[in-house]
């Protein structure tokens, strides 16, 4: 998907950089942080250098990493030749709902959710970064020797299910990677990108729908906005509401709006699988006592 005129250059350690995270989540940080540098060098192409070696708490390659190494590291570099990135753009790119697009050769769409994903693993993410001699990302996540059965158990004892959930949100790669956890956990997944195209499905009086999971930040309307007006259609339908932010404003639109649960952004493969299965558990014997 992009020009000939970047080439890519892999630079990878010979022994194996294990680290216990989700795939889905860990390619979403890759893409997005590849898919920024190939927009800055876009004009003029260039080089895309994706490094990856093991670390040990006393070796040099760790004084880029924000504190003391815990233990063993996998460090994951990337590395552009394009203009770099603007001082003051450096000190907001993590921030939620940041974006450059339009301003610079940076989108800086997602950096915020890779951001989280990477401190949600246990890891950091640094950038080293020269204007005019272009930008590092420097990816740190806890090293394991081997997936133990602790980590193998905790797995696969996961809540899982096989009712029908709609997921919304405007954001592509994080409605995909929502869309194949839930997958993997068993669930039949249905998708919409807008508040409009989640009401289309929801007027379907046909479309069997147990669990509507939505963003708060969307175009036009909030996700609380759609809650209500979901409700109003099919009132029994359980909402669970993700958002990078909570305030006292959003909890009280949150009430009225009659959404069953919160959950902050990011959101691991453990965290969606155990809030799923409590809210359809709880909508399931609320159901039952009503009759």
């Amino acid at each position: 998907s992009l020009p000939a005129s970047i080439e890519f250059h892999y630079h990878f350690d010979d022994e194996e950089s294990i680290i216990f995270a989700d795939p889905n989540q860990i390619h979403h940080v890759l893409m997005n942080i590849c898919t920024n540098a190939a927009q800055a060098m876009k004009s003029h192409g260039g080089d895309l250098d994706i490094r990856l070696q093991n670390l040990e708490p006393e070796m040099p390659d760790t004084s880029d990493y924000p504190g003391n190494v815990p233990g063993p590291m996998v460090k994951l570099s990337i590395k552009d030749t394009g203009p770099g990135i603007d001082e003051e753009i450096v000190k907001r790119i993590f921030e939620p709902f940041f974006s450059t697009k339009g301003d610079s050769g940076y989108s800086g769409l997602g950096l915020s959710v890779a951001h989280g994903i990477v401190k949600n693993h246990g890891g950091e993410i640094t950038v080293e970064n020269e204007p005019g001699q272009g930008a590092t990302f420097h990816i740190f996540l806890p090293r394991i020797e081997k997936l133990d059965e602790e980590s193998i158990n905790k797995l696969e004892t996961l809540p899982r299910g096989t009712e029908t959930i709609l997921c919304i949100d405007s954001e592509e790669e994080i409605k995909k990677i929502l869309k194949n956890i839930l997958e993997n956990l068993g669930y039949r997944v249905l998708t919409a990108s807008t508040p409009e195209e989640a009401m289309q499905v929801i007027q379907e009086p046909a479309q069997q729908i147990d669990l509507m999971i939505t963003s708060q930040s969307m175009p036009k309307i909030s996700g609380t906005k759609l809650a209500a007006r979901v409700k109003t259609i099919r009132p029994k339908i359980p909402i669970i509401l993700c958002t990078g932010y909570n305030n006292i404003e959003l909890n009280e639109e949150i009430k009225e709006s009659g959404i069953a649960m919160l959950l902050s952004k990011p959101i691991s493969f453990s965290k969606i699988a155990s809030a799923v299965r409590q809210v359809l558990d709880e909508a399931l014997d609320k159901e039952k006592r009503n009759g």
